[in-house]
């Protein structure tokens, strides 16, 4: 599918005039590559689409930075989140990555939900936290272990809301 001045928007299945199955979504969007900002038309989903939205395996690229944070060598810097999609949201089992933080665990409508594994870089102490834990509404909200560097477990207790109330 292209746009009226012959730019690729889409490709892939169609389904009632609408996104459907496997497909390549591109957007006319700024891009900052190499600290210079430009204007141009990047690849922003691949995957699977239903009814025009994400639906199914996918992948979300954003160009505004690049979110390189312990992402694995390979994996372009504008990959966002790859992972299940229902209706355009993140839900289900993925991968979100940041420029501080990386988050590998449970979705439910756009939101970090479930179990799931989160690693970022403390400032204060100069080291890498990572954490296992439950997941509620992007809060940390159940059973949660924090880690050490060396992998010694640091906390090993509750959360509720974002804050221990026991361990």
């Amino acid at each position: 599918l292209f746009d009226n001045q012959g730019n690729l928007i889409y490709y892939g299945g169609f389904k009632n005039n609408m996104y459907d199955g496997y497909g390549v979504k591109y957007e006319y969007i700024d891009v900052i590559r190499n600290q210079a900002h430009m204007r141009s038309f990047e690849c922003v989903y691949e995957g699977e689409f239903k009814d025009n939205l994400p639906d199914g395996k996918g992948k979300e690229y954003r160009y505004d930075m690049e979110y390189l944070f312990e992402k694995e060598a390979g994996k372009p810097g504008a990959l966002y989140y790859e992972g299940d999609f229902v209706r355009g949201e993140y839900c289900g089992y993925g991968t979100l990555y940041g420029t501080e933080e990386k988050y590998e665990g449970g979705f439910f409508q756009g939101k970090k939900n479930g179990y799931g594994k989160r690693w970022r870089w403390n400032e204060d102490e100069g080291e890498l936290e990572y954490v296992e834990a439950l997941f509620y509404d992007n809060m940390l909200h159940g059973q949660v272990i924090w880690y050490y560097p060396n992998g010694h477990v640091e906390f090993d207790g509750i959360y509720q809301d974002n804050g221990p109330i026991r361990g």
